[in-house]
């Protein structure tokens, strides 16, 4: 059985990296191909050392000749199963679908939180009729979906995101927390990922003379956020202590390097990095939004806040600093076992063979 992963890019986002997991896992059992319309090729490596057949389409330069090569390497490969990550390639897979008829099996999967029902996404809603099943990586999503088109219940299928618990693991060292509390958060720069709060609350702790530095890891999108927030930080002097950092092949580094994780977003689908962090037997303080309540066990692990109130952001972590060493290594003990219980890879595959195989059956 021939099988196409379709996604934007081979960026080094959430969605590319759990679509070649996938696909590297599914290769143990078909004929994988990914494919690619935007010339980025952070994954290239990985997807050559696992074996793994990709192409990128050269000519996507508008809409119309994107869609015409994408539609063309679809007739030419002739999958079996088409697996779509992403809104954009998901609405192109549902155009080729409908062109070329019930020829392949499609799996479109939900990667975000819809916010609003713009009419970007009532289009993309609507396309999804020729989708076989809709693969939400959120219980949040689902429940949006089921709740603003019923007639999608039936194929309507949650599948949270993996991590590799064998690679994202704890630092061999033992690393012990300094008196400098060390925070990482790794995401891109952007408002709804709410870097200006997170900035006024470590404004406050400062401002109470505790000892933290912050390391975000990420892009910048847009730029002028970016420059809006280095703004803050020099205005309150902070450009020593939190400081921003491009994205690196090395993440786990990072997760060894950091003693607590931090991700206070606004809304979240089924953050990847928040799930690497916890395998890596980091505690988290994150905001409590979408499905963070169904991940991090509030108290045991770390600790949620509401992200639109500084304040809240400000005492969880003054909370968690308050710690004793010994509570703070059993935080980090409950974060390990959460991921090795909640995120493992084989549970994953099994839901996305079990799919696949439903299309065999019928």
């Amino acid at each position: 059985m021939k099988i196409l992963c379709f996604i934007d890019s081979l960026d080094s986002g959430g969605a590319q990296r759990q679509l070649i997991g996938l696909a590297s896992m599914l290769k143990q059992f078909y004929q994988v191909e990914v494919l690619s319309y935007w010339n980025i090729h952070f994954w290239d490596e990985y997807l050559i050392n696992n074996g793994i057949d990709f192409q990128t389409i050269t000519n996507a330069n508008n809409t119309i000749t994107k869609f015409y090569h994408v539609y063309r390497y679809f007739k030419k490969y002739s999958p079996d199963v088409v697996i779509s990550y992403l809104g954009s390639p998901c609405v192109i897979a549902c155009l080729i679908r409908i062109i070329i008829g019930g020829k392949f099996y499609l799996i479109v999967s939900e990667r975000n939180v819809t916010q609003h029902l713009t009419m970007r996404e009532k289009i993309r809603f609507f396309l999804f009729r020729w989708a076989d099943v809709i693969v939400p990586n959120s219980y949040t999503q689902t429940e949006f979906i089921q709740k603003h088109y019923l007639s999608f219940s039936n194929k309507v299928v949650t599948i949270t995101n993996f991590t590799d618990t064998d690679y994202f693991i704890p630092n061999p060292f033992n690393r012990k927390m300094n008196e400098i509390l060390s925070i990482l958060v790794v995401g891109r720069i952007s408002p709804a990922k709410n870097v200006l709060n997170l900035i006024e609350a470590i404004y406050i702790l400062t401002q109470n003379r505790y000892k933290v530095i912050v390391n975000w890891v990420g892009r910048p999108n847009p730029e002028f956020y970016y420059h809006e927030c280095m703004d803050k930080l020099r205005e309150y002097k902070l450009t020593d202590i939190f400081r921003f950092k491009e994205h690196t092949n090395n993440i786990l580094l990072e997760y060894h390097n950091a003693d607590v994780f931090c991700l206070p977003s606004n809304y979240e689908g089924y953050p990847n990095v928040l799930c690497e962090a916890m395998s890596c037997g980091l505690p988290v303080l994150c905001s409590n939004v979408c499905d963070n309540p169904e991940i991090i066990e509030d108290g045991k692990n770390g600790f949620l806040f509401s992200p639109l109130i500084i304040e809240d952001i400000a005492d969880k972590f003054i909370k968690f600093i308050n710690l004793t060493e010994s509570e703070k290594g059993k935080m980090r003990h409950i974060s390990r076992l959460i991921a090795k219980a909640k995120f493992s890879k084989d549970a994953f595959l099994q839901k996305y063979v079990h799919l696949i195989s439903y299309r065999n059956a019928h």
